[in-house]
Formats: C-alpha cells, structure tokens, sequence
C-alpha cells in the first residue's frame, strides 16, 4: 500500500471518523489506542515504529 499511496498526499484528517474497510469495524481515529488495534491485526513494522515512538 505504501507504494501506492504517497504520504504527501494523504490527509489523515479527512479519515477521521470514517469506516476503512478490510482493517476493523471501528471509524478512523488518530490515537494510539486506534493505532495499536491495527498494529495487532496487521503486525505492520512501519506502524510498529510509530507506536514505539508514539509518547
């Protein structure tokens, strides 16, 4: 996905509170809590980096 989508042309706002299907059945958040629930279900290393330097 990563290569399809650049990231500068991405806008995590207009995510929010909208349903992405395929991940879980939870509207987008932008929380550590939301990023974590994902990181389980997709074991991504990029996302693992971002919640070890979340804090």
């Amino acid at each position: 996905l990563s290569k399809k989508i650049n990231p500068l042309h991405l806008n995590p706002d207009l995510l929010i509170d909208k349903y992405i299907p395929d991940l879980i059945a939870k509207p987008f958040v932008v929380t550590k809590e939301y990023a974590q629930i994902i990181y389980d279900q997709t074991s991504s290393p990029r996302l693992d980096k971002v919640l070890t330097n979340w804090d």
